[in-house]
């Protein structure tokens, strides 16, 4: 069995017991880690998700990060001197960047018509690296979303830690964790 396969059971067993209704933000979020060599299998495989949380009677919404970053460029006046300089791309700028993804979800969550019997999920969350932290993006968007937020990470968890990429310092969070394992 692949990593991916055994990845989409444990979302099985996860998704298929009832919610509480009552949890705060952060504990409505779901990680779903695996290693990022893996990215390609996973995100052919997203229509499992889907299907598996529509058997167990919830619905379903998706949002792929993966190119938010070059169509928020696109909108910058300067967007040809931050390509040449990128030192140029300060926090006050990439805090607009992360503003437009939140306004991006929350376009779909309208969409998608959310509601607290929904999963929804995000995808190409490797796409942050260097520019965001997957941690802030998550906290502005589980607000929005009165289900639950499924996030696809590229990347490992140990020690109640989570590291995008293997590459950042990880946080520890106190959403739910469902691995390859």
């Amino acid at each position: 069995m692949s990593r991916v396969d055994t990845l989409i059971k444990n979302y099985i067993n996860f998704v298929s017991v009832p919610w509480q209704d009552n949890q705060a933000g952060p504990q409505r979020i779901i990680f779903a880690v695996y290693p990022q060599a893996e990215e390609l299998r996973l995100q052919a495989r997203l229509q499992e998700f889907k299907t598996e949380t529509l058997q167990a009677s919830y619905t379903w919404g998706h949002y792929d990060l993966t190119d938010t970053f070059p169509r928020w460029l696109a909108t910058q006046r300067y967007a040809e001197s931050y390509l040449k300089q990128p030192e140029l791309l300060t926090e006050g700028l990439l805090a607009k960047y992360l503003s437009f993804i939140v306004e991006e979800v929350c376009t779909e969550i309208k969409n998608c018509q959310v509601d607290n019997r929904t999963v929804f999920s995000l995808s190409g969350v490797g796409s942050l690296f260097g520019l965001l932290r997957a941690k802030d993006v998550c906290e502005s968007i589980v607000e929005h979303v009165p289900g639950r937020l499924l996030v696809m990470f590229p990347g490992t968890y140990s020690e109640h830690n989570l590291r995008l990429l293997d590459a950042y310092d990880g946080w520890n969070y106190h959403g739910t964790v469902i691995t390859t394992d």
